[in-house]
C-alpha cells in the first residue's frame, strides 16, 4: 500500500480498519523506504503520457480488452519506463507496451493474454493460442502486476488452456518468469502440472528414441521450406522445458526429479548436435522422420537452440551466426528473413496462403533470434558476431514497427509478416481484399493482425540492450549490449525485479541525469553498482527492503468473455469490525483478512490472503464478527474464495445474530429471501429490519466433501460510524 501525505476521510478510515486488523502494520523504516523509492523515479511519467496520447489519436480502436481511455493509467502503474536519445527505440518501447495491454483480457477464469484481438477460428478458449505464449511470458514478466501471469499460468494448465495445440516452451517460461518475480511457492505449485505436460509431449511427439517431431504448421511456421520433422524448434523447446523442470524440482527439494529431467535435457542436447547440425553448412536444420538426411536449407529457426543455451561452447557451432548478417543469408532492410535468400525455394509471395515462412520476416522469429543472440554474446566465447550486429538487427526490427497509411501518414504498427525488402505487412495487404475485395470474417475479419501479440520487443531492450540478466540469487548483473559511442545516455526506470524497484542509468557525461558519469544501478533509490564505461557490472540486493506490489482491481472494459464486471471499490459506509473468529481456520490462513479493503480479482484470487476451513471438508462452519456498540447494519456482503482443489463456495448459508457470544443465536432473514453463492462478486444480503446486535455469524453449509473459503466481508451501516 502506498501512503501519501494527502488522504481522503474514507481512505483514512480504511487505513485505520486495516491497522486494527493487523494486516497493514508499517514500520517507520518501511515508510521511509517506500517514500525514497517514489521520490527516486528518474524518467518522468509525462513521457509515457505523451506517447499514449499519440498512439490513441492514431488508433482506430476496433478491438481492445483494456480500453485506450484507460491505457495511460494502466501503463503508469504497470510498466518500466525507458528513455534514450533514439526516438525510434524510445517510441517503440512505449508502443509495444501500449499494444500488449490491449491483449490483457479478464475472464471468468482470471486473466489471459491473447495473440489476436478479434476472434479467430483456430484459437482456443477465450481466443488464446499457445504458439506465442512463451514470448508473452518473457515480455509480461516485467509487468508490475504479477496476477496477470499468475492467472495465465493457471489457465494453461488447469482451466481449459491447450498448451500443446502449438509448440510452447511453457516450463521454461514459468522458470524464466520466476527469475524476475521469485515466488517460489507459486512455481513449485505447478511442478506436477508441468511434468504431466512434458510427459504428454513425449507420448504424442517423441518419434525417435530421444528427438521430438513436429509439423511446421504446429510450430506456427506454415509453408516453411524445411517442412515437418525433427525440427530445431520443438527439440530446443523440450530441452529448455526439461532443464526448467529440473530447476523447479530443485527448488522443491525433489532431487530425483531434478536429476531425471537434467538427464532428459542432456540426451536432447546430444541428439540435436549429433543429428540436426549440418557440419558442412554450419547450421542446425530439419531432418525428416525415417530419413537420415538433413533438409538442404538454412532457416532462421536454426538459431533457436541458443535461445536455451543448448549448443556446447567452443565446438564451432557459433559459426552459424555468420549467416545473420550475410545478405545472401538472412540480412535484409526489414529482415531478418525466415529462410536464407540464396535458396531456390526462397520467395516473397502475394499469392496462396497469407502466412508463409519461406522468406518473409516474422517478428516471432526475429524476437527468438535476438534472444538467442543475447545469450551468445553473454555466454559464449566467440568472435563471429558482435554487439554491433545485435544493435543493427534490433534497429532494423525497431524500424519495421511502422505502417504508411493511404494519406501518407506513417504510424506505429505491429502486424504479422513483413516483406523484408519493402517493410510492407504482407498478410494485411492480402487480407484487406481477401473476399470480394474486402476483409473476410472467416479469416479473422477487419485488421486481424493489427496490434499482433506474437513476439517480444521490450524484453530485448531490458535483457539485451540495457543488459539486466535475470538470476535466481540476489546478485544484480548488468551487461549492456549497446555498442560504445552509440548513445550518450539511457535510463531504464521503475523495473520491478525481485520485489525491488531498479533503475539503470547510462550517462556518458553525467550531465543528463546529474547522478555522476558512467553506468550505475539503483535498487529502491540506493546505488548498488557503478562503472565508468558501458561494461558488465554486478551488485547485490542483500539488505535492500522489498516493496510489495499493491494489487488493483482489473480494467475489464470490452472483455466479451467476462460474465461479471470485476467489482469496483464500494463507496458505502463500512463498519469497523473489532474482531473476527471462526469455527476452524487453516494453519496458513487467517480470519482478519476477511475484512481487508483490497478488492479481490475473482474468487480464485491467490494474490491476497484468505480464510478457509481446510482441511475440514463436508462440515458446517461459521465466521463470527464482533461489531461493537450495536451499530445500525443494513446489509452484509461476502466474497467467496474457491480454488482448483478442495475449497468451494458453499451450498448454502445464512446469517445469525446475538448480543452475547454464548448465545442464544437467532437467524436473521434476508429481505429478498436470498443468500448468494456466486463466484467473482460480492454476494450482498439486505436485511428486512435494521440489525443492531453486537455479534453476527455467517453460518455455511459446504458443498459435498469440500471445505469453505472467504476472501472479504463488508458490513454496511445506515450512517457513518462515530469515532
Amino acid at each position: 500500500m502506498r501512503i501519501t501525505e494527502k488522504m481522503t476521510r474514507s481512505s483514512l478510515l480504511a487505513l485505520i480498519v486495516m491497522m486494527v486488523l493487523g494486516q497493514f502494520s508499517f514500520a517507520e523504516e518501511k515508510k521511509e523506504e517506500t517514500s525514497k523509492v517514489n521520490k527516486f523515479q528518474v524518467v518522468n511519467s509525462h513521457l509515457l503520457q505523451e506517447y499514449v496520447k499519440r498512439f490513441n489519436a492514431d488508433d482506430e480502436e476496433l478491438y481492445s480488452n483494456i480500453k485506450n481511455k484507460d491505457a495511460f493509467e494502466y501503463l503508469k502503474n504497470n510498466i518500466p519506463l525507458f528513455e534514450c536519445p533514439d526516438e525510434d527505440f524510445q517510441r517503440n518501447w512505449y508502443y509495444r507496451w501500449w499494444t500488449f495491454r490491449k491483449h490483457v483480457k479478464y475472464t471468468p477464469d482470471g486473466y489471459v493474454v491473447t495473440e489476436f484481438l478479434p476472434k479467430v477460428n483456430w484459437s482456443g478458449k477465450y481466443n488464446t493460442i499457445s504458439c506465442p505464449a512463451g514470448h508473452q511470458y518473457y515480455e509480461g514478466r516485467w509487468l508490475h502486476d504479477t496476477k496477470i501471469l499468475d492467472d495465465y499460468s493457471s489457465f494453461w494448465l488447469r482451466k481449459g488452456g491447450e498448451p500443446r495445440r502449438y509448440s510452447f516452451w511453457i516450463a521454461d517460461s514459468f522458470y524464466n518468469r520466476y527469475l524476475v518475480t521469485p515466488n517460489k511457492d507459486f512455481v513449485i505449485g505447478f511442478l506436477d502440472d508441468l511434468i504431466k505436460n512434458y510427459q504428454a509431449w513425449e507420448n504424442s511427439h517423441k518419434k525417435g528414441k530421444v528427438l521430438f517431431a513436429q509439423s511446421a504448421d504446429r510450430d506456427g511456421m506454415e509453408m516453411a521450406i524445411g517442412g515437418d520433422g525433427f525440427r530445431p524448434t520443438i527439440n530446443s523447446y523440450m530441452y529448455g522445458d526439461a532443464l526448467a523442470i529440473a530447476e523447479i524440482a530443485t527448488l522443491a527439494g525433489k532431487t530425483d526429479i531434478s536429476q531425471e529431467y537434467k538427464a532428459k535435457a542432456l540426451e536432447i542436447k546430444h541428439e540435436v548436435q549429433a543429428k540436426l547440425w549440418d557440419n558442412d553448412a554450419k547450421f542446425f536444420k530439419v531432418m525428416r522422420p525415417n530419413k537420415n538426411q538433413l533438409e538442404k536449407v538454412r532457416e532462421l529457426h536454426g538459431y533457436t537452440p541458443w535461445y536455451f543455451n543448448l549448443p556446447d561452447k567452443n565446438k564451432g557451432y557459433e559459426a552459424a551466426w555468420e549467416q545473420l548478417m550475410d545478405a545472401k543469408g538472412f540480412y535484409a532492410p526489414y529482415g531478418p528473413t525466415s529462410a536464407e535468400q540464396r535458396h531456390p525455394g526462397f520467395q516473397i509471395s502475394y499469392r496462396g496462403h497469407e502466412c508463409q515462412w519461406n522468406g518473409p520476416s516474422w517478428p516471432f522469429a526475429t524476437a527468438q533470434t535476438l534472444t538467442a543472440l543475447i545469450n551468445v554474446l553473454n555466454n559464449y566465447p566467440q568472435n563471429v558476431i558482435s554487439k554491433e550486429d545485435y544493435f543493427e538487427t534490433l534497429k532494423i526490427y525497431t524500424k519495421s514497427h511502422q505502417f504508411k497509411r493511404e494519406d501518407g501518414e506513417v504510424v506505429s504498427w505491429i502486424d504479422e509478416n513483413l516483406n523484408p525488402y519493402t517493410g510492407d505487412w504482407i498478410s494485411r495487404t492480402r487480407l484487406k481484399q481477401w473476399k470480394n475485395g474486402t476483409w473476410d470474417r472467416g479469416k479473422g475479419g477487419k485488421e486481424r493482425g493489427k496490434d499482433y501479440n506474437h513476439s517480444t520487443y521490450n524484453d530485448l531492450i531490458i535483457t539485451g540492450l540495457v543488459g539486466l540478466r535475470p538470476r535466481a540469487d540476489d546478485v544484480i548483473e548488468v551487461n549492456p549490449l549497446l555498442p560504445e559511442n552509440t548513445w550518450d545516455y539511457f535510463c531504464l526506470d521503475k523495473v520491478r525485479y525481485h520485489d525491488r524497484i531498479l533503475t539503470i542509468i547510462w550517462d556518458k557525461t553525467g550531465e543528463k541525469y546529474g547522478k555522476g558519469k558512467g553506468l550505475s544501478v539503483y535498487a529502491n533509490g540506493v546505488k548498488i553498482a557503478a562503472a565508468p564505461t558501458l561494461t558488465k557490472l554486478t551488485g547485490t540486493l542483500e539488505g535492500t527492503a522489498v516493496t510489495p506490489y499493491v494489487q488493483k482491481a482489473p480494467l475489464a472494459g470490452g472483455n466479451r468473455d467476462v460474465q461479471k464486471t470485476p467489482v469496483a471499490a464500494d463507496k458505502s459506509t463500512h463498519l469497523k469490525v473489532l474482531a473476527v473468529r471462526a469455527s476452524h481456520t487453516y494453519t496458513n490462513d487467517t480470519t482478519s483478512v476477511m475484512m481487508q479493503s483490497s478488492v479481490p480479482n475473482g474468487s480464485g484470487d491467490q494474490s491476497i490472503k484468505r480464510w478457509t476451513s481446510w482441511p475440514q471438508t463436508g462440515k458446517n462452519q461459521w465466521v463470527e464478527l464482533d461489531l461493537g456498540d450495536k451499530p445500525s447494519v443494513k446489509s452484509l456482503a461476502v466474497f467467496w474464495f474457491q480454488d482448483a482443489g478442495g475449497v468451494r463456495v458453499p451450498a448454502s448459508w445464512h446469517v445469525e445474530a446475538s448480543d452475547d457470544q454464548t448465545g442464544p443465536w437467532l437467524e436473521v432473514p434476508s429481505s429478498a429471501g436470498k443468500f448468494g453463492v456466486k463466484k467473482d462478486i460480492y454476494n450482498t444480503v439486505q436485511f428486512g429490519r435494521t440489525l443492531k446486535s453486537r455479534y453476527v455469524r455467517i453460518v455455511m453449509t459446504p458443498s459435498k466433501a469440500k471445505a469453505l473459503g472467504i476472501l472479504s466481508i463488508k458490513v454496511n451501516t445506515i450512517k457513518p460510524v462515530k469515532k
